[in-house]
């Protein structure tokens, strides 16, 4: 990555809309001994994996202070601690949208580097804290000066399952991540009435379905028979005989954290 410091802007602050329930990384993992490469963690029932790490161990910080105020987690949170000069692959099993990534002691200070850049692989916005640092696109600008250290919440709004973050640092010193979701119920988008030709004998559904922390499965059922799995989760179809038509057919979709969608009803009907 090409790091370009052709503008200085300040670094923009944004408000989000967050339901009331917003999960935590859980059980990160690191292998034994520490300094291994790779960890990995729950959130929700999305499982990540941090790879190119250099020194990761667990650790516990305080994320509900004023850098985190725009969605604060727990005074004794679960973090991933690795060295400056890492440059760390996130993967995640189900595609992620709106991650929330917590930067904790991000080095500006003892980074072996005057002018620190955190680069990252999709578009952010900064939520609360990372005050005194400077946003020039995707990238962070962290200063060695007062107060050399910079902890906050980015806001990842791309639906993705990876984000790298690159640095210029070759520091060995220690600095740390953890991550949080909105975890909001699953939402299907569909056609609520398909019309089809008199001689059809299959019909084939479609539609969308949406979490924050990814679709798990999406399920279809002709109303009184048991649901079936679709095929694909964030844009799915299933293949169904038009011996079903005129009856009330239901969908459902579960997130990755196990929450499930209100049923959505649809009918099929021929002409």
């Amino acid at each position: 990555m090409k790091f370009l410091l052709a503008l200085h802007a300040a670094a923009a602050i944004t408000t989000l809309p967050l339901s009331a329930e917003i999960i935590s990384a859980t059980g990160i993992t690191v292998p034994v001994p520490p300094g291994n490469t790779s960890a990995t963690l729950l959130l929700g029932g999305n499982r990540i994996t941090i790879s190119n790490l250099f020194g990761a161990i667990l650790s516990a910080a305080d994320c509900s202070g004023a850098n985190f105020a725009a969605a604060p987690l727990a005074t004794d949170q679960s973090v991933l601690s690795y060295e400056v000069r890492s440059q760390p692959r996130i993967t995640s099993e189900f595609p992620i949208s709106g991650l929330l990534v917590y930067p904790l002691v991000f080095r500006g200070s003892a980074a072996n580097t005057a002018s620190p850049l955190y680069g990252f692989s999709h578009t952010f916005t900064i939520l609360s804290g990372m005050v005194g640092t400077t946003k020039i696109g995707d990238v962070l600008l962290c200063p060695a000066p007062a107060p050399g250290f910079y902890s906050g919440i980015l806001h990842f709004p791309t639906t993705a399952t990876s984000l790298n973050i690159e640095t210029n640092s070759t520091a060995f010193a220690s600095q740390g991540i953890t991550f949080a979701i909105d975890d909001a119920p699953p939402t299907v988008a569909t056609a609520r009435r398909l019309r089809i030709r008199p001689a059809a004998r299959r019909i084939t559904l479609t539609g969308t379905a949406f979490a924050p922390i990814g679709i798990r499965t999406v399920q279809i059922a002709v109303k009184g028979t048991r649901f079936q799995s679709a095929s694909g989760a964030e844009a799915w179809t299933k293949k169904l005989r038009t011996a079903q038509i005129g009856k009330r057919i239901l969908i459902r979709a579960t997130s990755a954290s196990g929450k499930t969608s209100p049923l959505t009803k649809i009918r099929v009907v021929r002409g």
